[in-house]
C-alpha cells in the first residue's frame, strides 16, 4: 500500500517494471532532471547536483545500457536516484526533515512519462 504522505527524515522507493518510452532511463540527462523535477514538485532548495554514470560490465553487449546515479544536496538534506536500466529499475531515496507528498512524486514520473508495468509496481519503505 502506498502511503499518502512520506512523515519525515527518510523514505526509499523501489520502482520495478519501470520503461521509458524512448530509452531516457539510461541516458545521463534523465536522472538529474528527475530529482531535479522531485526537488522543485516538493518545495525543496537544491544546493548542488551530481550524477555518474556507470561502465558497462565487462561481459555485457555493446548496446547493454548503463545504470546512473545522481544526487541533489538540498538544504534539507538530499535525494538521490539510482537507475538499473537492464533490470527495468529505479531506486529514489529522499532524506528530509518534514513530510513529503506522495502524490508530488508520482506527478513528476508521470511528467517524464515513467511507467510502472501492472505486473511490478512500487514498493514505499518510510
Amino acid at each position: 500500500r502506498v502511503p499518502t504522505r512520506i512523515p519525515g527524515h527518510s523514505a526509499v522507493i523501489h520502482l520495478t517494471g519501470v520503461y521509458h518510452l524512448d530509452g531516457t532511463i539510461s541516458k545521463p540527462g534523465f536522472a538529474l532532471r528527475v530529482i531535479n523535477d522531485l526537488t522543485t514538485a516538493l518545495g525543496l532548495t537544491r544546493v548542488k547536483s551530481v550524477s555518474h554514470t556507470f561502465p558497462r560490465k565487462p561481459n555485457a553487449r555493446p548496446d547493454s545500457p548503463n545504470g546512473i546515479t545522481a544526487v541533489n544536496l538540498l538544504e534539507e538534506s538530499h535525494i538521490a536516484l539510482h537507475t538499473y536500466p537492464e533490470e527495468q529499475r529505479v531506486i529514489i531515496t529522499i532524506s528530509v526533515c518534514r513530510p513529503v507528498s506522495v502524490e508530488a512524486v508520482e506527478r513528476v514520473f508521470a511528467a517524464h512519462s515513467l511507467t510502472v508495468t501492472p505486473d511490478h509496481g512500487a514498493k514505499w519503505m518510510a
